[in-house]
């Protein structure tokens, strides 16, 4: 394959410095340079199936939406997002039809400003490392750059986050459009998703012979990404669609992907491996491995003298407070006690005796410390102060409780949680369930039950296990407890 001289490929490599791995040069290649697959000749045709299935031709009306299925760090918005729009802006025939003082917009659109500004953070260095690229700027900011062509005609480079129905993208003329991260697109207002609505507003404004190009990590088998993937993959028709794994783009990135897929394999076939996951609640720790834990001749309350943890979930009213405590054991975790505090009908928890039970248990394990969520959490801090025991705040948000609970699920997959035949405990593990949500992360949830109980032991089990690991990881080389 050899570029021209007005080619992307090119553009890339003399002009902006870049170095192509050879999955990179392809997707460049085939996708803004339009270059046929069936072209291609030896490893880059093997690739190129790779990338874009058994397709040999590309037809005409595929070619000016491209949509890139993408693992992390791949340089999707470096790469086919800034310096696409950059090289588009300088390069792309404008039409005779532009209004006097119309000026002609690379947009680059994003879910929110702050991600958007990033890609166009990656342009800005390549203006700023060329002095060929420099000579060209009239204006330069935060969210727009004003370039000069060599006809003198101004095009900008603009970045704006994703608004309500597209609405922010109305009234442009565009040379170009990158919708990064486009299976997170929201509505600020409704929080909504609203991917659709931003593609049907910015696809008839693109000009002739520009592209409208969309890069996201897949996220659920829904929105737009997920429907141009179904439609077009392996045989493109509105579009032309590549599926981007991480090692194939990234070969020097195969020993971290390694490592995640050990430490996590769910998330890593959606971050690294390009795979959608189901869009409804499913099961989010899996049946057959919690079995796999439980020991039915082991004891649940060990002796202490091991590294231990505790965590707690405080309820006092409709909820119980639950108190977990887990010691580093034979290599692995251990649940070493468990305790649940109910709640009468009508007789609510009294805070000082829970807090003053949970505590004599911590300090029985030989523990300072008892890590729960900021609910009640001044009033738990003075009762634990008044027993010797300190509160440690668990991490907070949806976010947090996504960490917390995706390391236990680790564990647990991987074997290295060691339970007690508990069946409470058991139900109430294999009831939790995880929704993702459309602008990323998960809502994890645990079904209330009429008899009580909310997933509070899960929880304090949760934090117990998430200390530990944060303990262990505090450990000397060489710590052995």
């Amino acid at each position: 394959m050899k570029p021209s001289a007005q080619s992307f490929v090119r553009f890339c490599t003399d002009v902006c410095g870049v170095d192509l791995t050879p999955a990179q040069r392809v997707l460049a290649a085939v996708t803004c340079d339009d270059v046929e697959p069936g072209d291609l000749e030896g490893d880059e045709r093997e690739i190129a199936r790779q990338l874009f299935g058994p397709v040999d031709t590309v037809p005409a009306l595929a070619r000016g939406v491209l949509c890139y299925v993408k693992g992390a760090r791949v340089g999707g918005s470096r790469i086919f997002g800034a310096l696409a729009s950059l090289h588009a802006a300088l390069t792309l025939p404008l039409p005779r039809t532009l209004a006097p003082g119309e000026r002609a917009v690379a947009l680059i659109l994003a879910p929110d400003l702050r991600l958007a500004r990033q890609t166009l953070r990656f342009a800005t260095g390549a203006i700023e490392a060329s002095k060929a690229l420099r000579s060209r700027v009239l204006n330069e900011g935060d969210t727009c750059w004003t370039l000069r062509r060599e006809n003198g005609a101004q095009v900008s480079i603009e970045a704006l986050p994703a608004g309500r129905g597209g609405a922010p993208t109305r009234g442009r003329s565009f040379v170009s459009a990158c919708l990064s991260e486009a299976s997170f697109f929201l509505d600020a207002d409704t929080g909504v998703v609203n991917d659709a609505d931003v593609y049907r507003a910015i696809a008839p404004r693109i000009m002739k012979g520009g592209k409208l190009r969309i890069e996201s990590t897949p996220w659920t088998e829904a929105g737009l990404v997920h429907t141009l993937y179904t439609d077009n993959f392996g045989s493109p028709t509105t579009a032309l669609v590549a599926r981007c794994p991480t090692v194939l783009m990234r070969p020097d990135m195969a020993e971290l992907v390694a490592r995640e897929r050990a430490r996590d394999p769910d998330n890593a076939a959606r971050e690294f491996d390009c795979e959608f996951i189901s869009g409804g609640s499913a099961q989010f720790f899996d049946g057959g491995a919690i079995d796999r834990c439980v020991d039915k001749d082991r004891p649940l309350d060990l002796d202490p003298g091991h590294a231990a943890n505790v965590g707690a979930d405080f309820g006092f009213r409709s909820d119980s407070s639950a108190l977990a405590v887990v010691q580093w054991r034979d290599a692995a975790y251990q649940l070493a006690a468990l305790e649940e505090v109910r709640p009468a009908k009508g007789s609510p928890l009294v805070p000082s005796i829970v807090v003053a039970r949970f505590a004599g248990i911590a300090r029985y394990y030989g523990c300072t410390t008892i890590t729960a969520d900021g609910h009640y959490a001044e009033a738990i801090r003075e009762h634990l102060r008044a027993n010797r025991v300190s509160l440690l705040p668990a991490p907070e948000g949806l976010d947090g409780k996504a960490r917390t609970y995706l390391h236990l699920r680790s564990l647990i997959h991987a074997g290295q949680l060691q339970l007690p035949n508990h069946p409470r405990l058991i139900a109430q593990l294999k009831s939790i369930v995880a929704k993702p949500l459309p602008g990323g992360g998960l809502q994890i949830t645990a079904p209330r039950k009429a008899s009580g109980g909310h997933g509070d032991l899960v929880s304090a089990l949760v934090l117990a296990c998430w200390v530990q690991r944060q303990t262990r990881r505090a450990m000397p080389a060489g710590y052995c407890p």
